[in-house]
């Protein structure tokens, strides 16, 4: 309901200042969603191409763009990965690619729905210093201890974790 996906049957709720419901462009070019049964990048195309839709679709300017995508392939260490076709990726690798492609116009608000289906948790120590603009995860899930990993590691990138508790 947050990311403006379902539609409340009765209250109102607001994100950023926004009824997700309305799914205004001002708000939706705020937020992401990274889901682990979907996918926003193309089958057939190398992962590259599918970041230049999102540039497009987006309107980031192109420096801002090539700076914040190779930052998200040096931090997630998808240089290797970035010029196959998504199809033959594993499935660790093309959830990497996800959120890659999600973060690249520098959302204000990360909602997760079921994305660690097959993330790769080990990270790069230099990924814990990153200069990523602060984030909030938005999402319930179950604290396994993956959950727990993943946390951490978007605690000490300076992301804010918001698990649905009013304050």
């Amino acid at each position: 309901m947050l990311s403006g996906l379902l539609y409340p049957t009765s209250g109102k709720a607001t994100v950023l200042g926004f009824e997700p419901s309305r799914r205004q462009p001002r708000f939706l070019q705020q937020i992401t969603l990274v889901m682990g049964n979907r996918q926003q990048l193309v089958w057939d195309l190398p992962a590259l191409d599918s970041f230049d839709l999102m540039r497009a679709i987006y309107s980031i300017p192109t420096h801002e763009f090539i700076r914040t995508r190779d930052e998200f392939i040096d931090l997630l260490e998808l240089k290797d990965l970035v010029n196959k076709p998504v199809r033959n990726l594993s499935l660790g690798e093309r959830m990497k690619m996800e959120f890659a492609g999600a973060l690249l116009h520098r959302p204000k608000v990360l909602f997760l729905d079921e994305p660690t289906l097959g993330l790769d948790v080990t990270i790069p120590a230099e990924a814990l210093t990153s200069r990523l603009t602060p984030l909030i995860l938005v999402g319930t899930f179950a604290l396994t201890l993956f959950f727990i990993i993943l946390a951490r590691f978007i605690w000490r990138l300076g992301l804010k974790n918001y698990s649905g508790a009013s304050a």
